[in-house]
Protein backbone atom coordinates (compact mmCIF):
# COMPACT_ATOMS: atom_id res chain seq x y z
CA UNK A 1 0.00 0.00 0.00
CA UNK A 2 2.79 2.46 0.82
CA UNK A 3 4.33 1.85 -2.59
CA UNK A 4 1.02 2.27 -4.42
CA UNK A 5 -0.20 5.35 -2.57
CA UNK A 6 2.99 7.18 -1.61
CA UNK A 7 5.63 5.70 -3.89
CA UNK A 8 7.81 4.52 -1.00
CA UNK A 9 8.96 1.20 0.35
CA UNK A 10 8.16 0.54 3.98
CA UNK A 11 5.78 -1.01 6.44
CA UNK A 12 3.20 -0.17 9.08
CA UNK A 13 4.38 -0.80 12.63
CA UNK A 14 2.79 -0.02 16.01
CA UNK A 15 4.11 2.93 18.04
CA UNK A 16 5.89 1.30 21.02
CA UNK A 17 4.27 3.65 23.55
CA UNK A 18 0.72 4.01 22.22
CA UNK A 19 0.21 1.11 19.86
CA UNK A 20 -1.03 3.51 17.17
CA UNK A 21 -0.03 2.28 13.70
CA UNK A 22 2.86 4.24 12.20
CA UNK A 23 4.20 4.18 8.67
CA UNK A 24 7.91 3.56 8.41
CA UNK A 25 9.30 4.40 4.98
CA UNK A 26 12.60 2.87 3.91
CA UNK A 27 13.11 4.70 0.67
CA UNK A 28 11.57 5.71 -2.57
CA UNK A 29 10.25 2.96 -4.78
CA UNK A 30 11.21 5.02 -7.82
CA UNK A 31 13.59 7.95 -8.19
CA UNK A 32 11.96 11.15 -6.99
CA UNK A 33 11.40 13.85 -9.56
CA UNK A 34 13.62 16.89 -9.21
CA UNK A 35 12.25 19.28 -6.60
CA UNK A 36 10.18 21.97 -8.22
CA UNK A 37 11.05 25.52 -7.33
CA UNK A 38 8.92 28.58 -7.73
CA UNK A 39 11.63 31.22 -7.83
CA UNK A 40 11.89 31.07 -11.62
CA UNK A 41 8.15 31.50 -12.11
CA UNK A 42 7.41 34.15 -9.48
CA UNK A 43 8.69 37.67 -10.18
CA UNK A 44 10.42 39.35 -7.28
CA UNK A 45 10.58 42.90 -5.95
CA UNK A 46 13.76 43.95 -4.20
CA UNK A 47 13.21 45.29 -0.68
CA UNK A 48 15.02 48.55 -1.48
CA UNK A 49 12.65 49.15 -4.40
CA UNK A 50 9.60 48.46 -2.22
CA UNK A 51 10.97 50.77 0.48
CA UNK A 52 11.49 53.58 -2.04
CA UNK A 53 8.03 53.13 -3.59
CA UNK A 54 6.25 53.09 -0.22
CA UNK A 55 8.11 56.25 0.81
CA UNK A 56 6.46 58.31 -1.92
CA UNK A 57 3.18 56.58 -2.77
CA UNK A 58 0.67 54.04 -1.55
CA UNK A 59 2.36 51.54 -3.83
CA UNK A 60 1.48 47.87 -4.00
CA UNK A 61 -0.53 46.03 -1.37
CA UNK A 62 2.03 44.33 0.87
CA UNK A 63 0.77 40.92 1.99
CA UNK A 64 2.29 39.14 4.98
CA UNK A 65 1.51 35.41 4.73
CA UNK A 66 3.25 34.34 7.95
CA UNK A 67 1.53 33.18 11.13
CA UNK A 68 -0.25 35.60 13.44
CA UNK A 69 2.52 35.30 16.00
CA UNK A 70 5.18 36.12 13.42
CA UNK A 71 3.16 39.09 12.18
CA UNK A 72 2.71 40.43 15.72
CA UNK A 73 6.47 40.25 16.28
CA UNK A 74 7.11 42.67 13.40
CA UNK A 75 6.11 43.29 9.81
CA UNK A 76 6.41 45.63 6.86
CA UNK A 77 4.51 48.87 7.60
CA UNK A 78 0.87 48.83 6.46
CA UNK A 79 1.15 45.14 5.51
CA UNK A 80 -2.10 43.23 5.22
CA UNK A 81 -1.99 39.93 7.13
CA UNK A 82 -3.50 36.77 5.66
CA UNK A 83 -1.73 33.54 6.66
CA UNK A 84 -0.86 31.34 3.69
CA UNK A 85 -3.19 28.54 4.79
CA UNK A 86 -6.15 30.99 4.77
CA UNK A 87 -5.27 32.69 1.49
CA UNK A 88 -7.19 30.41 -0.91
CA UNK A 89 -10.47 31.17 0.88
CA UNK A 90 -9.79 34.89 1.32
CA UNK A 91 -8.84 35.93 -2.22
CA UNK A 92 -12.04 37.98 -2.45
CA UNK A 93 -10.65 40.35 0.19
CA UNK A 94 -7.79 41.43 -2.08
CA UNK A 95 -7.91 44.13 -4.76
CA UNK A 96 -7.54 42.96 -8.34
CA UNK A 97 -6.61 46.43 -9.56
CA UNK A 98 -3.49 46.81 -7.41
CA UNK A 99 -0.17 45.00 -7.48
CA UNK A 100 0.43 42.69 -4.49
CA UNK A 101 3.84 41.94 -2.95
CA UNK A 102 3.72 38.83 -0.74
CA UNK A 103 6.37 38.03 1.82
CA UNK A 104 7.39 35.66 4.61
CA UNK A 105 10.69 34.87 6.35
CA UNK A 106 12.06 33.29 3.13
CA UNK A 107 13.62 30.38 4.99
CA UNK A 108 13.00 28.02 2.06
CA UNK A 109 13.82 29.92 -1.14
CA UNK A 110 12.10 28.32 -4.09
CA UNK A 111 9.29 26.94 -1.91
CA UNK A 112 8.74 29.72 0.64
CA UNK A 113 5.32 30.79 1.85
CA UNK A 114 5.74 34.14 0.11
CA UNK A 115 6.56 32.51 -3.21
CA UNK A 116 3.70 30.05 -2.90
CA UNK A 117 1.32 32.91 -2.07
CA UNK A 118 2.47 34.99 -5.05
CA UNK A 119 2.15 31.95 -7.30
CA UNK A 120 -1.38 31.25 -6.04
CA UNK A 121 -2.33 34.89 -6.55
CA UNK A 122 -0.92 34.94 -10.08
CA UNK A 123 -2.85 31.77 -10.91
CA UNK A 124 -5.96 33.59 -9.68
CA UNK A 125 -5.39 36.53 -12.01
CA UNK A 126 -3.70 38.92 -9.58
CA UNK A 127 -0.59 40.97 -10.40
CA UNK A 128 1.58 39.47 -7.67
CA UNK A 129 5.27 39.43 -6.82
CA UNK A 130 7.30 38.11 -3.90
CA UNK A 131 9.52 40.27 -1.74
CA UNK A 132 13.06 39.06 -2.51
CA UNK A 133 14.67 37.79 0.69
CA UNK A 134 11.47 38.21 2.72
CA UNK A 135 11.25 40.09 5.99
CA UNK A 136 14.97 39.67 6.84
CA UNK A 137 15.93 41.44 3.59
CA UNK A 138 13.32 44.14 4.27
CA UNK A 139 14.78 44.73 7.74
CA UNK A 140 18.28 44.90 6.26
CA UNK A 141 17.07 47.50 3.74
CA UNK A 142 15.76 49.57 6.66
CA UNK A 143 18.95 49.35 8.69
CA UNK A 144 19.69 52.83 9.94
CA UNK A 145 16.18 54.12 9.14
CA UNK A 146 14.74 54.11 12.68
CA UNK A 147 11.40 55.69 11.72
CA UNK A 148 10.72 52.96 9.16
CA UNK A 149 11.94 50.27 11.56
CA UNK A 150 9.54 51.56 14.24
CA UNK A 151 6.67 51.38 11.75
CA UNK A 152 7.58 47.77 11.03
CA UNK A 153 7.03 46.98 14.71
CA UNK A 154 3.61 48.69 14.88
CA UNK A 155 0.58 46.95 16.31
CA UNK A 156 -0.93 44.36 13.94
CA UNK A 157 -4.08 45.33 12.08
Amino acid sequence: LLREVFGVEGEVVPDPRTGVPLCVAYGLAEPAPAAATLDEAVPQMQPEALRDILAVTEGPLVLDVRSGEEFAAGHVPAARHIPLDELPTRLGELPRDRQIVAYCMMRHPGQSRGERAASLLREGGFDALVLAGGLPAWEAALAGDEAAAALARETPR
